[in-house]
């Protein structure tokens, strides 16, 4: 785990930040929050950002919202919140230790920035993930027990795989999007996606802070969407008003 100064939990919200000021069309704030997101520079959450505005920018010149594409989507999802711990696990076993000091000249455990150890500790004691799960809270009793100063699996898709089991994992994340494609809302949805893209290396879930903003500005977004909507209603009752009269 990075023992940087300048990185903390906020590096998350500057990402939240700026892709809500974006979508918000206040540029200006965005390109500030963008600015303190590089010089916090958290990859996890750069690369967040860059997930969050590309998906913007396609979803905004393609439907999303008809049946059949919200059910492609959440499928490839729920495929892809599957196939990342599947490789953490691998990474746990030394499967990519060559590839990784070949491209970069380190170990695969100082290029995860001390992952590669945790995630070869749970895979040692529980093996693969089961269909039941071990139980919400297993993973972070098992590394506390172990006495050398970590007390969290720093991923919490393989946390919650490995808790939740096959299927509460898939309904996890299902739940997760199925709210919110069912509100059309395309910023809320990037939101989520941002989200989702940093809970694969961090214990975002148990950081309240950036948990907080992120319901905060869904809560904002559709709300703002549903402010937008009265306003058409009344607009248009106004003027069948007026015509009838």
């Amino acid at each position: 785990m990075s023992d940087a100064k300048f990185e903390s939990t906020t590096s998350f919200i500057f990402g939240l930040f700026t892709l809500f000021f974006f979508f918000k069309k206040q540029k200006l704030h965005g390109i500030f929050a963008l600015i303190f997101l590089i010089l916090s520079f958290k990859r996890i959450a750069i690369l967040g950002v860059f997930a969050g505005l590309s998906l913007h920018v396609l979803l905004r010149k393609n439907s999303l919202f008809n049946q059949h594409a919200k059910f492609i989507f959440i499928t490839i999802i729920i495929v892809i919140n599957f196939i990342v711990p599947l490789i953490q696990i691998l990474i746990a076993t030394g499967s990519f230790d060559d590839i990784v000091e070949n491209l970069t000249g380190i170990t695969a455990n100082h290029f995860t920035q001390g992952r590669q150890y945790i995630y070869d500790a749970i895979v040692g004691k529980f093996g693969l993930p089961s269909f039941t799960g071990e139980g919400i809270g297993s993973l972070n009793s098992y590394l506390i027990s172990k006495e050398d100063n970590i007390n969290n699996v720093h991923s919490d898709l393989l946390k919650n795989l490995y808790e939740f089991g096959y299927i509460f994992f898939a309904l996890w994340v299902f739940f997760f999007y199925a709210f919110l494609l069912k509100r059309k809302h395309i910023g809320a949805l990037c939101l989520a996606i941002y989200i989702n893209i940093v809970f694969i290396t961090d214990n975002v879930m148990i950081y309240y802070e950036v948990m907080f903003v992120y319901y905060l500005m869904i809560v904002t977004l559709l709300d703002d969407e549903f402010v937008n909507q009265l306003k058409k209603v009344r607009s248009s009752l106004i003027a069948l008003i007026i015509n009838k009269c």
